[in-house]
């Protein structure tokens, strides 16, 4: 497989440097020619993500992944011509009539590591924004996904698009030799860990990165917040989303002293609502991973071990035991951790959620400093809200629900520090994988010939007084 990538990206290489730059109407027909074909096989592409996974809800793929996508779909394609044009920008008085604009060019290749837990929206996404700026294309699928990888190779291939796009899987071996290609841009979806990995093979090849990671994303429940019964529901659909494998999931909920008690009745409230049934549920999913099952036992092990509450909330009262069989976990609320408790320690990437009690904002706001990927704030004040804001860092913001930012093709979408780096959706996706390039163009007569040696001229040191002139 490693040569086998090698070689693919030699070929995509050897087609770009014998090509000439993409037109604005072959973008956008490879761009419809990928939605045609996901669209077209919708119901076998469901069937192998569910597959991979050992059981997805059909109705959270189609959500979360096949709406995505359209939607982007539909907004290049009505912004893309505009993104494409020159940008002209203002010359310094002392060059006009100068002219100087950006031309929007590709970059090259571009190479997309894929993780497992969003396979076709997390290809396709910044697969078109790659293709809206002219790229070619190295898919590398995660080794998880074999049943939607194959899936995608024969889709890329039966529409003709291998010209373009490339679709690798490989092991860990594969996964070094991937990161370490000489990419124009290598964009990266996956764990810190990981990430850090990405950017060290990059290097040696001064390839530029985006980093979409993840982090432990703060809830903040406000004193007095009016809400608190939405509030549960939107933690709960957020959190519950793909058993909770969502990298932009809440992670733990700060709520005011004792007002914990009447948040949890909530939460099991709002999991009756959305999880009424208890055998069989279609909407809730997998735990991709057995030795995911395992790391998520370890956190609430620890809990109990030190003495924490823990509340499971299973779909429709189903044990814990049936539910285990089918590779499910019920929602598990574990009461006031500590920072060193496993549960605080790192992303916890399932249907755990820590719920915290704060005596003052600013204790709380404090366990927010952490630059995660989302940030929740449930409150009715805008001047806290704003403060809040103002005080901490995060990759993005949703205020009074979760999850609504990934969805707004307007919104840049991305990391910071711990969380990642770069952006993508829309535009944003458009310019990452850009290369804006500079361009002057000198007309007419200039001041140029002012400037110019022998320096100790009068007409020099006059015009350079001018020049530097406050």
């Amino acid at each position: 497989m490693s040569l086998y990538i090698v070689a693919s990206f030699s070929s995509l290489q050897e087609k770009t440097n014998n090509s000439e730059e993409l037109t604005f109407k072959e973008r956008i027909s490879i761009i419809e020619s990928i939605g045609e074909a996901v669209n077209k096989n919708k119901d076998k592409l469901i069937k192998s993500i569910s597959g991979d996974f050992g059981y997805r809800s059909k109705d959270e793929t189609l959500l979360f992944e096949f709406f995505s996508i359209s939607e982007s779909i539909k907004y290049i394609k009505k912004n893309l011509h505009s993104w494409m044009k020159p940008k002209h920008t203002s010359v310094s008085s002392w060059f006009f009539p100068g002219r100087a604009f950006i031309k929007y060019q590709p970059l090259g290749i571009i190479g997309i590591s894929v993780p497992w837990n969003y396979p076709l929206y997390l290809s396709i996404i910044p697969l078109i924004s790659a293709i809206a700026a002219g790229n070619r294309v190295m898919l590398k699928m995660s080794r998880h996904t074999v049943r939607t990888t194959k899936l995608l190779n024969y889709l890329i291939s039966l529409n003709n698009l291998s010209d373009y796009i490339v679709i690798v899987k490989g092991g860990i071996n594969d996964d070094i030799v991937f990161s370490s290609l000489p990419f124009d841009h290598h964009f990266f979806t996956g764990s810190s860990e990981t990430g850090k990995k990405v950017m060290r093979a990059a290097a040696d090849n001064h390839t530029p990165v985006t980093l979409e990671l993840g982090g432990k994303s703060p809830v903040f429940i406000a004193p007095f917040y009016s809400g608190l019964q939405n509030a549960a529901k939107s933690v709960v659909w957020g959190k519950m989303i793909n058993a909770g494998q969502t990298c932009i999931a809440p992670d733990f909920v700060l709520i005011p002293v004792n007002r914990v008690n009447d948040f949890i009745d909530k939460i099991k409230s709002a999991m009756n609502i959305f999880y009424p049934t208890s055998q069989d549920s279609q909407d809730y999913s997998s735990i991709y991973h057995d030795y995911d099952i395992e790391r998520l036992d370890s956190y609430i092990h620890d809990a109990i071990h030190h003495g924490l509450d823990v509340v499971r909330i299973a779909p429709g009262n189903e044990s814990v035991e049936s539910l285990r069989l089918k590779g499910k976990l019920p929602l598990t609320l574990i009461i006031n951790p500590a920072p060193e408790n496993k549960v605080m320690q790192e992303e916890i990437f399932g249907p755990l959620l820590p719920i915290i009690e704060y005596e003052n904002i600013e204790t709380a706001i404090s366990m927010m400093k952490n630059t995660p990927l989302s940030m929740y704030i449930f409150c009715d004040d805008i001047n806290l809200t704003n403060d809040i804001i103002k005080k901490t860092r995060s990759g993005s913001v949703t205020v009074n629900d979760t999850l609504l930012h990934v969805t707004q093709e307007s919104l840049p979408f991305g990391g910071i520090r711990t969380s990642g780096c770069g952006y993508y959706h829309g535009h944003a996706g458009f310019l990452n994988f850009s290369h804006q390039r500079s361009i002057f163009i000198q007309r007419g007569i200039n001041l140029k010939s002012l400037i110019t040696p022998p320096y100790s001229r009068f007409f020099f040191r006059l015009i350079l007084k001018l020049m530097l002139k406050k």
